[in-house]
């Protein structure tokens, strides 16, 4: 907490900036990782949307930006699976399990608003650890500007550790409709992981939103590495929150859906999400027409 404290004034902002900026160029290299990168439960469940959203504990997965406007701190913990059906003919060897845990701590008690976390997976005989932190702070009163940086070490093929920023901005247009944009690995640290996304949120009715995503792989064939997710969620007595989601994902070459629920109480949170994925062609995991079931839990605890 006294970490964030310190880094309250705008010119130690910039630092921290300047000092990912340099870091990320300074350890670039091609690292080719096949592991997806982690999302939380809720983002699970939504099918990977939320840039536009204004999400507390996600802000250490996906916009950075969007935890400024938070007043609450919470300890959060998930625990996830995948296996796969339908296994393709071509594929060598059996498919192994995947496993995910993630711990995350959020900070909201300075002006500089920010999260930690680690984060550990393994799919099909590939391991990932992951450290990451992120920090917020405003534009303007309904303006956000967040960098997140990410610490990785993947046991694929061989040992490969890389360091990747991911700078985003939250702009909060009116109380219906709130937007988003992100820049992932600019410094191209791992190609793979390249992207440019923007996101909107727009509440069509007091318990009813819309959430979409659309981006790009912009340093690798464009045109065949967009994305694009899209959900909604309802709210319904007062505490429980129901998603549904779809997408399309030329980047790694999956689509399908998801769903979700949520219970959302004063000091804590219960959330489970389930999604499907087939493979659209054969890939560098996936044989065409394989099928990736995934579930996931979180706990979150607020203070």
């Amino acid at each position: 907490m006294k970490f964030f404290i310190y880094l309250i004034k705008p010119t130690r902002f910039i630092n921290i900036v300047f000092f990912l900026t340099l870091l990320t160029t300074l350890t670039s290299q091609d690292v080719n990782a096949r592991l997806r990168d982690q999302e939380t439960t809720r983002l699970i469940s939504s099918s990977g949307a939320g840039i536009g959203s204004i999400l507390l504990n996600e802000s250490a997965f996906l916009n950075p930006a969007s935890i400024y406007f938070f007043q609450t701190s919470t300890f959060y913990y998930q625990k996830g699976s995948s296996r796969l059906d339908n296994s393709s003919s071509q594929r060598p060897d059996d498919f192994k399990k995947g496993e995910n845990q993630i711990l995350l701590l959020t900070d909201t008690s300075s002006a500089l608003k920010g999260a930690f976390s680690y984060q550990t997976q393994s799919e099909n005989g590939d391991d990932r650890k992951r450290f990451s932190s992120s920090a917020s702070s405003n534009l303007g009163p309904n303006a956000s500007f967040g960098i997140l940086y990410r610490y990785t070490e993947d046991h694929q093929d061989q040992h490969k550790v890389y360091h990747q920023g991911i700078f985003g901005i939250s702009y909060i247009y009116n109380k219906k409709l709130t937007l988003g944009a992100i820049l992932v690995d600019p410094f191209l640290a791992n190609k793979e992981d390249t992207r440019l996304a923007g996101g909107i949120q727009y509440a069509l009715a007091q318990n009813f939103l819309l959430i979409a995503d659309v981006g790009a792989n912009y340093n690798d064939d464009p045109e065949e590495n967009q994305f694009w997710k899209a959900a909604f969620q309802a709210q319904f007595f007062k505490d429980f929150f129901l998603r549904y989601g779809q997408f399309e994902d030329g980047t790694t070459d999956l689509r399908g859906h998801s769903w979700g629920l949520s219970w959302i109480g004063p000091r804590l949170a219960l959330e489970y999400a389930y999604r499907r994925s087939e493979a659209v062609k054969d890939g560098s995991t996936f044989y065409e027409g394989e099928e990736l079931e995934e579930h996931s839990l979180a706990l979150s605890l607020v203070f």
